[in-house]
C-alpha cells in the first residue's frame, strides 16, 4: 500500500459521506456475504474503515476471531469503539506488510480496498495476502466496477476527491475481479449495487 496517503482526515465523516452519496448500498454491500463465513472462521480484515458492521457480526459468529488492520489511525480508533472491549478481535495498524506472524486465515474481508492499488500494485497485493490463506479460504470483496460512462465519470470525481482529501495516488480503478483470478480464486457468488457501481463478491481459494 501507498505510505504517502492516510484516510485520517476523512475518517469523522466518512460513513456520513458516504450514506449521502451512495445512501444503503455501501452498507448492504458490505454484508450481503457475511453469512457466509463460518461462525469458528478466523478472519483478516484489511483496509476496515470505522468498522461499523464488526459488533453484529461478531454477535453473530460467536467463535470467530479478527485481525482488523487499517492504516489509518482515526479509522481504527473508531472500529475499536464500535466493538467495545472484545478479546477475540486484534486490531492492528499498517497494511498488508503488517502481518509479519504465519497466519493462516479462513477468510479475507476487503471493503473498498482493492480499489487502492493500481493493476501492477494489485498484483503483487493479492499474491501476498493469498498466503496467509487456508486452502479453500473464502475471500470476501466489496468494491467499485467501471462498466459504463457514468461509472467512469463518478471514479474521476472520487479519485480526485481522496487524491486532495488524503494524498492517494492511485488514479484509476484497477481490474480487481481480473487479478483475484489470475491468483487463482474462484468467484461462487456475486451482488451488484447502486446500479451496478458497487460489486460485492465471495471467492474461494482453489489449488
Amino acid at each position: 500500500m501507498d505510505k504517502n496517503h492516510s484516510f485520517d482526515s476523512v475518517a469523522r465523516y466518512y460513513d456520513l459521506l458516504t450514506g449521502i452519496v451512495f445512501g444503503k448500498s455501501i452498507r448492504r454491500s458490505q454484508t450481503c456475504f457475511l453469512n457466509n463465513l463460518s461462525p469458528t472462521s478466523t478472519v483478516l480484515v484489511l483496509g476496515g474503515g470505522t468498522g461499523w458492521w464488526l459488533k453484529e457480526f461478531l454477535q453473530q459468529k460467536p467463535g470467530c476471531r479478527i485481525l482488523y488492520v487499517d492504516s489509518s489511525s482515526e479509522m481504527l480508533t473508531r472500529a475499536m469503539k464500535a466493538v467495545g472491549d472484545n478479546s477475540r478481535i486484534t486490531f492492528r495498524l499498517g497494511t498488508e506488510n503488517s502481518i509479519k506472524e504465519v497466519y493462516e486465515f479462513d477468510a479475507v474481508i476487503t471493503f473498498f480496498f482493492l480499489d487502492l492499488f493500481s493493476h501492477e500494485e494489485l498484483r503483487s497485493v493479492i499474491a501476498k495476502i493469498k498466503v496467509s490463506l487456508k486452502q479453500n479460504a473464502h475471500w470476501l470483496v466489496s468494491d467499485f466496477t467501471n462498466t459504463t460512462w457514468w461509472h467512469a465519470c463518478m471514479l474521476l470525481v472520487m479519485y480526485s476527491f481522496f487524491r486532495i482529501s488524503t494524498g492517494l495516488q492511485n488514479k484509476n480503478l484497477p481490474d480487481w475481479t481480473e487479478v483475484l483470478l489470475e491468483n487463482d480464486l474462484h468467484e461462487l457468488d456475486q451482488k451488484m449495487f447502486y446500479g451496478g457501481f458497487i460489486k460485492s463478491a465471495l471467492y474461494q481459494t482453489i489449488e
